[in-house]
């Protein structure tokens, strides 16, 4: 089966985590990098839309769920295409919108067939 290319955005403060993720992914799919929460703003609203969000949850001044709540008010759009990568802790906001089946949790690291799998379920998603 041919697996369609895509257009994904990925956010991740940690230099090295987002250049291993867009090399990897680069590969399958159209990739754009974002170094925070406020260039992945910038970036969906300039060079959007896009079929698939993976963003950090813990990062400086803006982390994950901050740019998630942005995208609800600002380009909800987006927000039925969003998933959280992460290596560490939940907190109570993040727990909330994963039952509520908002946004999907990603485990850093993460397998790159389940990467290309998550992708392909955010893409297909009905936009809103």
């Amino acid at each position: 089966m041919t697996q369609l290319r895509r257009r994904v955005l990925i956010v991740d403060d940690d230099a090295d985590v987002r250049r291993a993720l867009g090399t990897l992914l680069g590969r399958y799919h159209d990739v754009v990098l974002a170094a925070s929460g406020a260039d992945a703003l910038t970036i969906v609203g300039s060079e959007g839309p896009f079929d698939a969000v993976l963003c950090d949850l813990m990062m400086p001044a803006m982390d994950g769920v901050a740019v998630y709540e942005t995208l609800r008010r600002e380009s909800p759009d987006v927000c039925a295409r969003f998933a959280f990568v992460t290596g560490g802790a939940l907190t109570q906001r993040t727990n909330a919108l994963v039952a509520s089946g908002e946004v999907i949790i990603l485990e850093k690291p993460s397998r790159s067939a389940n990467l290309l799998r998550v992708i392909g379920e955010l893409a297909s998603r009905p936009r809103r």
